[in-house]
């Protein structure tokens, strides 16, 4: 199904952006409650991703309404992250452990 692969398609490019995204959200007008308008919702997908696609047809697929028709932009984007589980996180985390280890080194070595 087109509609099916379009939206497959639109669901990696959201993954792939989602730090854009942040950006773009995080300078909208929120409520209270960290919702944005529908149309900042959309104008974010259209900058972010750089595509004139009409996001409007594929809300349903892409994002969950808040009743009012606003979209909590970060919930939102929580639907989009990449998540490491079970061993391959251990090993990650360890990775993460490293490259911190490695920054502190070399900073402790050029402010000495």
């Amino acid at each position: 199904n087109a509609k099916v692969a379009v939206v497959d398609l639109l669901m990696e490019w959201i993954t792939k952006e989602t730090h854009d995204l942040a950006w773009y959200y995080s300078a909208c007008k929120q409520q209270d409650n960290g919702c944005i308008t529908f149309e900042d919702w959309i104008a974010g997908l259209q900058s972010s991703l750089g595509a004139d696609i009409d996001f409007a047809s594929h809300k349903d697929s892409l994002v969950e309404l808040e009743p009012d028709g606003t979209v909590h932009w970060r919930n939102f984007l929580e639907r989009y992250q990449v998540q490491v589980t079970g061993r391959t996180s251990q090993w990650v985390e360890q990775v993460k452990k490293d490259i911190h280890n490695k920054l502190i080194s070399t900073d402790m070595k050029v402010s000495k």
